[in-house]
């Protein structure tokens, strides 16, 4: 792939990443019919938050391809412009993985007006929000319903973070002295979170797909009443 055909990718993928990713349904074992079935909820908001380079974005789109109804806001799209100067700066790098590099407030204003767009719902809608830093904002992790997080190894991270391109891209020492430490960091400190469910990003994106999708699926089920489901 010459480098001309592989910056119009580059630049296509960008673009559509930018979209909250409205998502044509893909026929499955999943129907309209059959979500409005077995859940009389509205909406669900599903968080799925991770390592950089974990998978996070693919699976997103992959589970917005067969869910009905669904859309997908992803945190990459919040991010400050390369000159703005509220942009940190630490040990020399502009930092890139701390909040403050993201419109987060734009962030809870959109997924907060998606939600008042689901009011007069007769099924039920389902919102994917995705991000490296998704979990880190009480603002958002009191609205997910199901919180999902992949874990991969800083080695692994390294060599997927080598074939991607960044804007801007990343500088010598930046991935050691910041990306990583941050990770470490914010992962701690989602420690105290009971209810975020950590799935193992080494295995193939279809079974974390397929992992994330059964899980969805059964926070669909309607409640029980009495022990005896609706």
């Amino acid at each position: 792939m010459t480098k001309t055909v592989q910056k119009f990718v580059s630049t296509i993928t960008i673009l559509i990443k930018r979209l909250h990713f409205k998502c044509p349904y893909y026929q499955t074992g999943l129907s309209t019919e059959g979500i409005n079935q077995m859940s009389d909820k509205k909406y669900i908001i599903v968080g799925i938050g991770g390592a950089t380079n974990s998978g996070k974005s693919t699976t997103s789109s992959m589970l917005c391809k067969v869910l009905p109804h669904s859309e997908w806001i992803c945190q990459d799209n919040y991010f400050l412009e390369p000159d703005d100067p509220h942009v940190e700066i630490t040990d020399g790098y502009q930092n890139w993985d701390t909040l403050s590099s993201l419109k987060i407030d734009m962030m809870i204003k959109d997924v907060k007006d998606w939600i008042k767009r689901q009011q007069n719902n007769t099924g039920t809608s389902i919102l994917i929000v995705e991000g490296f830093l998704l979990f880190n904002v009480s603002e958002l992790t009191t609205l997910f319903e199901k919180k999902y997080f992949i874990t991969i190894s800083k080695e692994i991270c390294v060599e997927r973070r080598k074939q991607r391109e960044y804007n801007p891209p990343d500088t010598p020492g930046y991935f050691d002295k910041i990306v990583w430490p941050s990770y470490l960091q914010y992962l701690d400190a989602l420690q105290s979170q009971n209810d975020i469910e950590y799935i193992d990003g080494h295995t193939d994106l279809e079974t974390i797909y397929k992992t994330i999708l059964n899980k969805i699926e059964t926070a669909l089920q309607k409640e029980p009443v009495n022990g005896i489901m609706n």
